[in-house]
């Protein structure tokens, strides 16, 4: 019997047995996936519907050539898997041109689009297209009032890496063929347009060859303006800031970027302003810090019952407020284990406290400080701008994450926005100035500060429109956990294989979880 069969898709509906072999698979390795499949081949009936199946899939199990090509082979052959192929393309590398492999852009939408309009289509099948046309007008309609002269309307990091920019080239290509000769449905053809670029900062630096970034401080460090540590301070709020007036003069690419050949990715609107990042891994994280040490060294919070009131005695105080809090009150388990100098980097006073607390725990740590602040203190002058802008930051998260569309803001949700973050800016500013003025360090002001003042700024120009986008639009959260199922896939293939076995392995899950929505004809 030949080890690979030709075999028409084989519907999978119920039968947990051959389900579990190829999540087997995807999890641990062919060897165990195969055995698994061979077992229940040779124990099914004759009269099983499943058997042949199982025995195509169990050919593998006795393969002396390598097993995960021959049980690949024959789940692509049964269907169990998208029927995007992995192609092998050319990559600079130091040593010289690769083949590297790489999931083909178009073939991959091509096939969502025919196969799971809903992924594409705001969750519409074919039969709800003037659903779709809607909210594309919708869509676009909106769109252009943030970006008017986008090209859809009319059709270090600096000096690049090669291989990333080897590898980006083959994206971009794809890409381009999608916007300008676009996809084939089962209703005629659509157009993708690329309209960010999703990504932390230095992700973004690289990819775009931006030479102005936020390791460029106190020389020119923002992709979108002139602002640097000198002449145009980038900590200056005010709306007169003369940064204000350098926004969008000059571009900040050192050198030419595969991006730049996509519609738009010329254009510095191109890199998305990432909250996530901006914020949570960023200035708010700064921020959180520098509330517990400010409140600990100067304020005279958390002073344990006995044991003294050293800085360490008091942080872990406030550890434990703030884990009570979390218990008791959010129902919520913190990644953050202790409060301690050495944690939050804060080994004297004469250092600023940064820490690298994940994103879910500067959420909780914001709301915790909230809660404890809002209790009947006497405030002295900082802690006043403190608890002013502790709620501003909280409510403007809430307003972005919770109260409004995921895309879109309303032109009152906006201007609450607008509020929210100005209070922000000059609770912040206010408490660093009187902090320095007192030679105590807190309260950095740091290049993502200036960063979140670009967010407001576009909340600003959308004055006058009904709606603009929701600065959380472009976050990516959601991205980082799903590049993490990738990477997790990748722990069970040879080194040597890891990029093409995983990419084959993330055809396997992807065709496991849209299955229940593939188009039915």
């Amino acid at each position: 019997m030949k080890e690979c069969m030709h075999t028409q898709t084989v519907p999978l509906r119920r039968c947990p047995a051959l389900l579990c072999s190829v999540q087997i698979f995807k999890d641990h390795n062919a060897a165990e996936a195969s055995r698994v499949a061979y077992d229940n081949g040779q124990t099914a009936a004759d009269g099983d519907a499943w058997k042949n199946t199982y025995i195509q899939l169990g050919l593998a199990h006795n393969s002396t050539s390598d097993k995960e090509t021959v049980f690949l082979g024959n789940v692509q052959a049964l269907g169990f898997m998208l029927g995007t192929q992995v192609q092998m393309r050319t990559v600079e590398f130091t040593n010289g041109p690769k083949a590297h492999p790489v999931l083909p852009m178009k073939q991959l939408a091509t096939e969502i689009l025919r196969d799971y309009p809903k992924l594409l289509l705001f969750g519409h099948e074919y039969t709800d297209l003037v659903k779709v046309e809607t909210e594309l007008a919708q869509f676009w309609a909106r769109f252009r009032t943030t970006w008017h002269d986008h090209d859809d309307e009319h059709a270090g990091f600096g000096q690049g890496n090669k291989t990333l920019d080897s590898l980006l080239r083959h994206f971009v290509q794809d890409a381009r063929d999608c916007y300008y000769d676009g996809l084939d449905s089962r209703n005629g053809k659509f157009y993708l347009v690329l309209i960010r670029l999703e990504g932390d900062l230095p992700a973004q630096a690289k990819l775009s060859h931006s030479g102005r970034n936020f390791t460029n401080d106190p020389n020119p460090m923002c992709p979108w303006c002139l602002a640097d540590g000198r002449g145009l301070p980038f900590g200056d709020f005010r709306r007169n800031a003369l940064w204000r007036t350098t926004i969008a003069t000059q571009p900040p690419w050192n050198t030419s970027s595969p991006l730049h050949d996509l519609p738009g990715g010329e254009d510095d609107r191109f890199l998305a302003k990432d909250l996530f990042h901006i914020s949570h891994l960023g200035i708010a994280r700064t921020c959180v810090a520098s509330v517990i040490c400010f409140l600990v060294a100067v304020g005279g919070h958390f002073h344990p019952t006995e044991g003294g009131v050293s800085v360490p005695a008091c942080l872990k105080e406030a550890y434990k407020a703030f884990a009570f809090f979390c218990k008791n009150i959010l129902h919520e388990t913190p990644d953050v284990k202790t409060f301690s100098r050495e944690k939050m980097g804060w080994k004297s006073l004469a250092k600023m406290p940064e820490t690298s607390w994940k994103g879910s725990d500067i959420r909780l740590l914001t709301k915790w400080l909230v809660d404890y602040l809002s209790r009947p203190w006497l405030f002295d002058d900082v802690t006043g701008h403190v608890y002013d802008f502790l709620t501003a930051l909280d409510d403007f998260h809430r307003l972005c994450y919770v109260d409004s569309n995921r895309v879109w803001m309303n032109n009152a949700q906006m201007r609450t926005g607008r509020s929210l973050l100005a209070r922000f800016f000059a609770g912040y500013s206010n408490a660093a100035q009187l902090c320095h003025a007192q030679g105590w360090l807190f309260f950095n002001i740091t290049p993502k500060y200036h960063y979140l003042l670009h967010i407001e700024h576009d909340m600003a120009q959308s004055k006058g429109h009904s709606w603009g986008f929701n600065p959380a639009c472009f976050t990516t959260q959601m991205d980082e956990d799903y590049m993490g199922v990738s990477s997790r896939m990748s722990r069970c293939a040879h080194p040597l294989g890891a990029a093409k076995r995983t990419a084959q392995r993330w055809l396997i899950y992807s065709w496991l979880q849209w299955k229940p929505w593939r188009f039915q004809c």
